[in-house]
């Protein structure tokens, strides 16, 4: 996390800066505060909350723990936070968004002739079969996804006046595309 401070800042509002946007059952100031040089490291110079930030330059100094004692309670006490385990875990939240499926805009007709065009209602055909079938795109897949159903949509309007022809060759139509035949 990254915020700006000043050399007359303290480490208590530093500390303060950095817990305010984070939503804790935890109300305490920290026990300890550490000043070391490297993130892996343990330990450090261990400094007073009131002490001025610019203290780590002085030291050359560029991390800071702050070390808070979580608070011990009873069996017959209240729980400090809410410890109830949750089915799901941070992919399933993060994954949530891509199972909702989502499909590309229908065509609109122009505005000097308000109907839409044979290939265009075969889109619109082909959208709703998609639809039907369960079957969608996440957000970011939606420009792939008008494309396939472009593409999809250009070969049932070429392969929708050739049938006789198709026939003659023996090559069958997909049962799925059954329905868009005339």
């Amino acid at each position: 996390m990254a915020f700006d401070v000043e050399p007359e800042n303290t480490f208590k509002d530093v500390y303060d800066l950095a817990s305010a946007g984070i939503q804790s059952c935890i109300s305490q100031i920290p026990e300890k505060v550490y000043i070391k040089d490297n993130m892996e490291k343990s330990g450090g110079v261990l400094v007073t909350l009131s002490l001025k930030i610019s203290l780590c330059d002085e030291l050359k100094s560029k991390f800071v723990d702050y070390l808070i004692s979580l608070p011990s309670h009873s069996s017959s006490e209240e729980p400090v936070c809410n410890t109830s385990k949750s089915d799901k875990n941070v992919f399933d939240f993060m994954m949530a968004s891509r199972k909702t499926l989502m499909f590309p805009e229908k065509p609109t007709p122009p505005v000097f002739d308000k109907t839409l065009t044979g290939p265009q209602k075969l889109f619109c055909d082909v959208l709703d079969w998609c639809k039907t079938i369960d079957d969608g795109w996440s957000k970011d897949q939606l420009i792939c996804a008008k494309e396939i159903l472009w593409k999809i949509t250009n070969f049932l309007w070429y392969v929708n006046t050739h049938h006789d022809k198709f026939k003659t060759a023996s090559c069958a139509i997909p049962k799925c595309f059954e329905a868009f035949t005339p």
